[in-house]
C-alpha cells in the first residue's frame, strides 16, 4: 500500500483531473504522489494508475475514462467543474485516499486500474491485439 491521504467529509468529484482545465492541470501535473495538495482553497489528491491512459471501472462498474494515466479526486466547487472529470460522490465523514497494488481507493470508491481479465469477460468482437493487458498475464 502507497502513502494514505486523508480528506475531510465534504462533495468531491473523482476521476482524472487533466479535464479540470489546462492552467489548473499544469499546477498539478507535479503532484501525482498520493499526497494531499491545495488548489485555489481546494484539496486534491492524485495517483497513477496501473496502465496508464484507458478506460477503467470501481467496484460498482462506473466507468472512468484517463487521458493522463492518473486518477485523482478533488473537492467539488460546483457547476464550473467539468462533468467529464468524472463522477461526484459525497463522503458524510473523513476517509482514507491510497493505492494498494492496482487499486486505486477513494473512501469506500475502490477503482480497479490492474484487472485480471478472462475471456469470458469480452463480448464477441474481442481481438487479442486490443488487450495488452492479457499478456502480461
Amino acid at each position: 500500500m502507497d502513502n494514505v491521504a486523508t480528506l475531510p467529509a465534504g462533495r468531491y468529484v473523482i476521476g482524472d483531473l487533466c479535464y479540470r482545465n489546462q492552467d489548473d492541470w499544469d499546477q498539478m501535473i507535479d503532484n501525482i504522489d498520493g499526497k494531499v495538495h491545495t488548489l485555489s482553497g481546494r484539496q486534491y489528491v492524485i495517483l497513477d494508475t496501473a496502465y496508464g491512459d484507458g478506460t477503467y471501472y470501481d467496484f460498482d462498474r462506473n466507468e472512468y475514462w484517463v487521458d493522463s494515466g492518473t486518477i485523482g479526486i478533488m473537492e467539488w466547487d460546483g457547476p464550473d467543474m467539468q462533468e467529464a472529470m468524472g463522477r461526484t460522490f459525497d463522503f458524510n465523514s473523513e476517509f482514507a485516499v491510497f493505492k494498494d497494488k492496482g487499486d486505486l481507493h477513494f473512501g469506500a470508491v475502490v477503482i480497479d486500474t490492474n484487472p485480471v481479465y478472462d475471456e469470458e469477460d469480452y463480448d464477441e468482437g474481442y481481438e487479442e491485439s486490443d488487450n495488452a493487458l492479457e499478456e502480461e498475464f
